[in-house]
């Protein structure tokens, strides 16, 4: 029989601290909802595994590689039993320096370390026999914003009759008495909706309040799938995307997790339970990279953007030092 606990701890940035992910000026000014460190920790036969989601847009290689590596120590687990996802919340703390604005705060990934061992730890206590349930079901909320026009471009902005990826699996962890015990769930759809300098984990922090409130649990857990090319209904415009407002952000997690009530209210599937562990990494095909002499040039540019030049004047460093293959590019 597999087992499984739950924990969490709160992330929640500091006020003042830079936000990331909307191109918001200034410092965070308040805290609409605390962002969350969730874990799940799952064991069956001689395994264990971790399954961990953070109330935060992302962070880059090296940051990921000693959050895991932190995990892997503390509980003597394999860096392959140990899954880090990220809602991708856009209403957060800067997390990365991928826009070239500003380091990341280190006290801050600090908190997120400390958070995250707390949370597994928390789930290791907390481990139950349950039993596995699986379900699935779709949802209307996201919408493809790579509108393709007349030469077969895409543009960003809405394309309502574009094919996205609509489903929504789920899967429910009962205890021997029938209770709910944790909800994994998983959606492919960008937050992205609040454009202002407040913290939210966005509608899937909502769907997870409701789905807490429903399963009488504090164990739902969201999974973000891949929601690159989307973003929620409420904020397609009939050319672009706008600002989303705190009750359509509302509404769209009320929308996801009524469809996991409904679809679990119906014939689930009992899993079988069996952990497996794999890891692997896949590399995606850029546009090629640019020249020294075009890096050079965009960097002295006084009308180029700061981030920009910032970025033309690393990846010289990188050409000098790594070689042109280490050029990274960027939209």
């Amino acid at each position: 029989m597999m087992k499984l606990g739950f924990g969490q701890a709160c992330i929640a940035p500091p006020l003042g601290m830079p936000m990331e992910g909307l191109g918001q000026k200034g410092g965070i000014q308040s805290i609409h909802d605390d962002l969350f460190a969730r874990a799940l920790w799952l064991e069956h036969a001689d395994r264990s595994v971790v399954i961990l989601s953070l109330d935060l847009l992302f962070f880059e290689r090296k940051v990921t590689d000693r959050l895991r590596g932190a995990v892997a120590r503390l509980f003597d687990l394999k860096l392959n039993e140990i899954l880090l996802n990220f809602t991708h919340t856009h209403a957060g703390p800067r997390c990365s320096e991928w826009h070239y604005t500003g380091k990341v705060d280190p006290v801050y990934l600090d908190k997120v370390e400390q958070g995250i061992l707390a949370a597994v730890e928390q789930a290791r206590q907390d481990v139950e026999p349950v039993d596995v349930w699986a379900g699935k079901t779709t949802t209307r909320l996201p919408v493809s914003r790579r509108w393709l026009d007349d030469r077969g471009l895409a543009l960003w902005r809405p394309s309502p009759e574009a094919e996205v990826c609509n489903h929504l699996p789920f899967a429910l962890f009962k205890t021997a008495q029938g209770r709910a015990k944790a909800l994994l769930f998983s959606a492919s759809c960008h937050p992205s909706m609040i454009h202002t300098n407040d913290v939210s984990a966005e509608w899937p922090g909502a769907a997870v309040r409701r789905l807490n409130a429903h399963f009488q649990t504090k164990g739902s857990v969201f999974l973000q799938g891949a929601a690159g090319d989307t973003k929620p209904r409420q904020i397609a415009a009939e050319t672009q995307w706008r600002s989303g407002t705190w009750e359509e952000m509302e509404e769209a997690g009320k929308e996801v997790a009524a469809a996991v009530v409904a679809a679990a209210s119906g014939t689930l599937e009992k899993v079988q339970p069996e952990l497996r562990a794999i890891s692997q990494e896949t590399f995606w095909p850029l546009m090629a990279a640019p020249k020294r002499e075009d890096l050079e040039a965009e960097a002295r540019n006084a009308e180029t953007a700061p981030g920009r030049r910032a970025w033309a004047a690393d990846m010289q460093q990188r050409i000098a030092l790594l070689g042109r293959s280490a050029v990274l590019t960027t939209g």
